[in-house]
């Protein structure tokens, strides 16, 4: 077990649990596509957890990334844990989505990481490429880590270089999660598999209605950046040129051009932070958008923090491809640091996290569909409607998606980065979409 450590009991002492809602995604591509995750597996229902749970003891500290919906579900599970294992503490470890990587850089810099780890997919081949997160495998195939409900495939969204070094804790899809009663009194219907200028039409209609503008392209870039060049089958992480790229530029710089795009300057202090999105948080109605590009999970906590009386809904990015462009993925995981002093009770807590049914009776899909087939076919009676949405959802873009999703590499966090800068010079009118392809396609392609 690990000792208290002078660097995370001040880390610990400044950080508070604040939003995030989805994630975003990291080299090699998955063995095979992601599965329907609403199809109930043939085996038997895992063993109770509390069958082991007698022989654990130690301490333990637990990291992730939150919102106030999530981080209340995941105290009350630790707290599940704790109670089936008498012996065992676990230290809670949360700030929000942007604090979480800065917070966890620097404990990995002082070989200090958590003992069980949060993680996402566009870090995932780093951390391990940094030999900070521990080969599961061996705790997989001696069943501490009981896997055998869970689809290969998705267990597949884990492997790095031949080892599995995350487990799943849930999967989803891009989604774009819009305000449906603004769009209701407005007389607007948002299909699915939007086109481009489908969706430009939307958003001219709602900033010329109501004056409300539209954040595609703020809160994390490179998702809708993706997303357009899947639709070419094409791979912005494999030789990245820049006709890749201009599309998306253009569609940045036309709205804001012609005004339904949303204002970067207004958008400074809300990244990651779901009260502060500009879907929901009010104020002026130029500082608002009728629009969100997120995660299927993100659909819980955005609902939960909504004003009373609006509701939202949820649809796939645009494209002119659906098809190619729609993916289901790993929202996130949970890795073991290498260094744990305590590998049974970290191996346990993952264990449980994923098989335990009452456990997921508590989360209902916040972090997205379970890894479990078992717990997906138990709990899906118990689902809130956001819940039901969130299920229907992903297995929509499931049957509507052809191409696998494919880890992004190690470097993708700088390329994203700079990839915010780039977004907005454009909107800010100080680079050509032409310009910005190039550059960014230029230093993306000195990273890969």
């Amino acid at each position: 077990m690990k000792k208290p450590r002078i660097i995370l009991a001040m880390l610990l002492a400044v950080m508070m649990s604040v939003a995030l809602f989805g994630c975003t995604s990291s080299t090699q591509p998955p063995e095979s596509a992601p599965p329907a995750e609403s199809s109930p597996a043939e085996s038997a229902p895992p063993a109770p957890a509390e069958d082991t749970a007698d022989e654990l003891s130690g301490n333990i500290i637990l990291a992730w990334w939150g919102n106030p919906t999530r981080n209340e579900q995941t105290t009350e599970v630790r707290e599940m844990f704790q109670a089936a294992n008498p012996g065992v503490s676990i230290e809670e470890l949360t700030v929000g989505w942007a604090d979480y990587w800065t917070q966890l850089a620097t404990l990995a810099a002082s070989n200090d990481l958590p003992d069980v780890i949060q993680m996402d997919i566009s870090t995932l081949e780093e951390y391990v490429g940094n030999g900070q997160l521990m080969d599961l495998t061996p705790l997989i195939e001696s069943g501490q880590i009981d896997l055998s409900n869970v689809p290969e495939a998705v267990v597949g969204l884990g492997r790095v270089d031949g080892g599995i070094y995350a487990v799943s804790i849930g999967q989803n899809a891009p989604a774009m999660i819009y305000n449906k009663t603004l769009m209701d009194e407005l007389g607007i219907d948002v299909p699915n598999n939007l086109t481009i200028d489908q969706f430009v039409e939307i958003s001219k209609k709602v900033y010329e209605d109501a004056g409300i503008r539209t954040n595609f392209a703020l809160s994390d870039p490179s998702n809708p950046l993706e997303f357009l060049v899947r639709g070419d089958m094409a791979n912005m992480w494999v030789n990245p040129a820049a006709e890749m790229f201009q599309p998306f530029f253009e569609l940045v710089a036309q709205g804001a051009s012609e005004g339904w795009g949303y204002d970067p300057a207004s958008f400074i202090g809300r990244a990651g932070v779901v009260e502060q999105d500009p879907l929901i948080a009010g104020g002026e109605l130029n500082t608002q958008s009728w629009v969100t590009f997120g995660w299927s999970n993100g659909l819980t906590g955005l609902q939960a923090a909504a004003p009373e009386g609006v509701v939202l809904a949820m649809a796939p990015y645009p494209s002119h491809n659906p098809a190619n462009s729609n993916y289901v993925r790993a929202s996130m995981y949970f890795s073991i640091a290498a260094n744990t002093d305590n590998v049974d009770v970290a191996a346990g807590l993952v264990n449980f996290w994923t098989n335990n049914v009452d456990a997921h009776k508590i989360m209902l899909g916040e972090r997205g569909v379970p890894a479990s087939a078992v717990v997906v076919s138990t709990i899906t009676p118990d689902m809130s409607e956001v819940g039901a949405i969130m299920l229907d959802y992903v297995s929509m873009v499931t049957e509507n998606s052809t191409i696998p999703y494919a880890l992004r590499p190690a470097a993708a966090g700088e390329i994203n980065s700079q990839l915010r800068l780039v977004v907005d010079e454009v909107a800010f009118g100080t680079i050509t979409p032409a310009d910005a392809a190039a550059s960014f396609a230029a230093f993306a392609g000195n990273l890969l």
